[in-house]
């Protein structure tokens, strides 16, 4: 017996021709159109799927699945049992190969039901496979696809979620109440499992609420109730809420507290701060979209949900799609993150649901131009696949080798049960690789928290107790504003290994105003410390600074820092005890010869010194002999000690001297330094006369019995014969004579 069509609508006020668009096509099983959907997109995504370890939240992610641990907030229960038992099926993958490949099964089949979905209204299998690609494609979706993350699960539940909306919509009239109210169930089962995986899915309660109102006006009486009704959808709703118990289950035995456990890390209360800090009106209502989809195919899709209208089902779910589109879109535009587009993949399925509408319109025009319209549509949806680049470059920023450096650390680390703190990415991949390999089960491996004290704390107490203590805060980052007692061995870049110590301070107390005094300095490798002495309670947070110069005078750089470094631990200067030796550290420029280091604290807009700033002789904390000595006095109290020169070969461009000095006792006056080159008949050819250090360090600040390095820097002319340098009183233009009678020091001659 031939089977007779169905359409999606027989209800009254849908005309003729616009009802034949709804014909089903039963010869073919759509189930086995969306199967084939499925594993183009996932032969798509497996080429950029990451094959390891990853840095971030897909390497928390990875942790917390192969631990059956709890990532950060809000727990994602659902997400981390199905991926704890997904990753165990998969024995011949690592669990964070396995974990990256679900979600790219997950994005995979979110493109099915949209193409199931679209397909439904469409009515066209090319323009409902132009949706799925435009949807599938996007480089939201396809990077969220290729790496551990939570994004790709919840694009699958909106998916299903719209596809039950459509179903919903279009049955209303055919199918009896019992079954209406069934998938109106499962709707809301389905919402559950969605928000037991990501909070995001409360985004979804308007348009939820629609689709109550509008099953139950097609419900008989007895099923009308409006409280009966309302119970069981939120009951089902909630059912699957219960998964969070894992949560609590992993956590209080950690000494969480409950409130804690449900308002921290369940309802993500810290994501909060997130909200309204600023509204990105351009980012997210023009640039995100045409980003992802394109100009063309946004433009296509705005049209194709304006012609869903044209039917009355497609027009409620058009109504619905808006009602999901709008809250989502809304929320995007006030939650503050730096991956914004994550949270507009929902916006996504809305424009490529709307794109498969164009089909209400296609396939009403002549056979020759239904195809070349399908194949426009279908063509655009495909320029997304030269998003790959761009994609294999964000799987690639999250790989940089996190796995390399985590086991590289676990090899530094020589000593046995060695506590090793970490910037929480590295610890991440060190303690996944201790879960799944075994690797150096010994080490405690702690993740530095951002602004936590008590970890700062327990690092102290630990090294008080006498353990080894390692601190990995990577190559950029220094830990600073430590008690002066606590002594860094840098073991390699990034590694440091802290011991309870007396300090090496070269002393040079200064006051820095208020009770504050600069007591020295110390110099290890290409760090700075600089030890500061609180004479009373500090009443102030302040930030510090310094500014690098090379002997020369040259600016070689600066860094600031804030009371407290958000990067690694939070010890603001009111925290710090009276009377106890502190020491901030900064990262020396190659070069260093001084260093101007002060304070300021914030008045409103402006800044204010607090002090002046102390010009530190930075050079001195680890003294290079010169290679060239002389020792040569001069009659205002200047001895040179010695000096290094180079440059002086006839194609070299230029000449470069550093000058040592040493003053016997303070001088009451400032003398400028000279630096002649003379050619052969002793004519000057080139000259540099400033005081020391470019200025920076004039003769009458000088601290009797301290060496000076002051650096000079001259082009070198073709008929250079002789260098000679000398001191002069800038006011008689008197020359400084050496014991010898001479006023000046020949350094080098040809």
């Amino acid at each position: 017996m031939t089977r007779q069509p169905t359409f999606i609508s027989s209800r009254p006020g849908v005309s003729p021709t616009w009802a034949r668009i709804f014909i089903r096509r039963t010869s073919v099983n759509p189930a086995f159109r969306a199967f084939l959907v499925f594993i183009l997109v996932l032969m798509v995504f497996s080429t950029t799927v990451a094959g390891g370890m990853l840095a971030g939240d897909s390497g928390e992610f990875q942790l917390a699945v192969a631990t059956l641990s709890v990532p950060h907030p809000t727990g994602y229960p659902l997400y981390v049992l199905i991926g704890a038992l997904w990753v165990r099926l998969w024995f011949f993958l690592t669990p964070a190969a396995a974990l990256n490949l679900l979600s790219a099964v997950y994005g995979a089949a979110a493109a099915a039901v949209i193409f199931l979905t679209a397909r439904r209204y469409a009515r066209s299998d090319a323009l409902a496979a132009a949706a799925c690609f435009l949807f599938a494609l996007a480089p939201a979706l396809w990077s969220q696809s290729s790496v551990a993350e939570v994004y790709s699960l919840n694009a699958l539940f909106l998916a299903l979620v719209s596809y039950l909306m459509i179903d919903l919509a279009g049955d209303l009239a055919q199918a009896s109440a019992s079954r209406r109210h069934g998938r109106l169930m499962l709707l809301f089962f389905i919402v559950g499992l969605s928000l037991a995986h990501h909070r995001t899915t409360v985004l979804l309660l308007p348009a939820l609420l629609l689709t109550v109102w509008m099953v139950r006006r097609s419900l008989p009486d007895a099923w009308q109730s409006r409280f009966a009704l309302g119970a069981r959808v939120t009951a089902v709703a909630l059912l699957p809420q219960t998964l969070y118990a894992y949560v609590f289950l992993r956590l209080l035995p950690q000494g969480i507290s409950a409130s804690d456990v449900f308002w921290n890390t369940v309802m993500g209360r810290t994501f909060a701060g997130s909200l309204g800090r600023e509204v990105r009106w351009a980012e997210v209502l023009w640039l995100i979209p045409e980003r992802q989809l394109g100009v063309a195919s946004l433009a296509l899709a705005l049209v194709g949900l304006g012609l869903m209208t044209k039917v009355r089902a497609s027009r409620w779910f058009e109504v619905l799609l808006l009602a999901i589109g709008v809250a989502n879109l809304a929320f995007a535009l006030v939650y503050w993150v730096p991956d914004v587009e994550v949270f507009a993949i929902p916006i996504i399925v809305v424009l490529a649901l709307g794109l498969g509408g164009l089909g209400l319109w296609i396939t009403r025009l002549p056979k020759l131009w239904r195809l070349v319209a399908t194949t426009l549509a279908l063509g655009l949806s495909l320029v997304p696949l030269s998003h790959r680049s761009l994609v294999l470059g964000e799987v690639v920023a999250l790989e940089r080798g996190i796995e390399g450096q985590a086991r590289g650390l676990a090899a530094q680390v020589v000593e046995t049960n060695a506590m090793v703190q970490c910037e929480w990415e590295t610890a991440t991949a060190v303690r996944y690789l201790q879960a799944v390999e075994g690797l150096r089960r010994d080490l405690e491996i702690v993740p530095i928290h951002l602004n936590a004290k008590a970890e700062y704390d327990r690092l102290l107490a630990a090294i008080n107790g006498g353990r080894t203590i390692y601190v990995y805060t990577g190559p950029g980052a220094l830990l600073s504003r430590f008690p002066a007692s606590y002594v860094f061995q840098t073991v390699s870049p990034g590694l440091e290994k802290v011991s309870l110590n007396s300090p090496h301070v070269f002393p040079f107390p200064r006051g820095l105003g208020g009770s504050m005094v600069i007591v020295g300095f110390w110099v290890r490798g290409n760090v700075l410390s600089l030890y500061w002495l609180p004479q009373s309670a500090v009443t102030q947070d302040f930030s510090t600074f310094a500014h690098f110069f090379n002997a020369a005078g040259e600016s070689l750089g600066q860094a600031d820092k804030a009371p407290y470094d958000e990067a690694i631990y939070t010890f603001p200067p009111t925290r710090w005890a009276p009377n106890i030796l502190m020491q901030g550290r900064f990262r020396l420029p190659r070069g260093t010869a001084y260093a101007r280091v002060g304070a300021y604290v914030q008045q409103g807009s402006s800044l204010a010194n607090l002090g002046e700033p102390i010009l530190l002789p930075v050079h001195l904390a680890e003294p290079s002999p010169a290679a060239h000595q002389s020792d040569v006095a001069f009659d205002n109290g200047l001895r040179l000690l010695g000096y290094d020169l180079a440059g002086t070969e006839e194609h070299s461009g230029e000449v470069t001297l550093t000058l040592r000095w040493w003053a016997d006792g303070r001088l009451d006056r400032d003398y400028t330094v000279f630096v002649h080159l003379l050619d052969a008949s002793g004519h000057l050819i080139a000259q540099k006369d400033t005081y020391p250090v470019g200025g920076l360090l004039p003769t009458s600040t000088w601290s009797p019995g301290t060496m000076v390095l002051d650096g000079y820097r001259l082009p070198r002319p073709p008929d250079l014969a002789n260098i000679v340098v000398g001191v002069y009183d800038w006011r008689t233009l008197a020359r400084s004579k050496t014991a010898g009678g001479a006023d000046h020091l020949v350094v080098w001659q040809r």
